[in-house]
């Protein structure tokens, strides 16, 4: 028999990929909003917020949506 806390691990394991990559992909992207319905449109775009969201965690951003905005701050210019 396993220990109670890692009964709850177990319990909780599921929602980690809920948590960390569809909520956020859903908040800072807007996923279930969007409108792109053709082809390989859905996979190639869900590959790519998923590159975002690796790449803004690799540089340390806990908050993919400060990340997203320091980002924009940094590299994209006011028009």
């Amino acid at each position: 028999m396993a220990p109670p806390q890692r009964i709850s691990e177990l319990a909780r394991s599921p929602w980690t990929i809920e948590n960390r990559l569809h909520f956020v992909r859903d908040t800072a992207f807007g996923e279930d909003a969007s409108k792109i319905r053709t082809s390989h449109g859905l996979e190639n775009m869900a590959t790519l917020r998923n590159l975002a969201i690796n790449t803004l965690r690799d540089h340390g951003h806990a908050s993919i949506a400060a990340g997203l905005a320091d980002a924009r701050s940094r590299y994209f210019c006011p028009l």
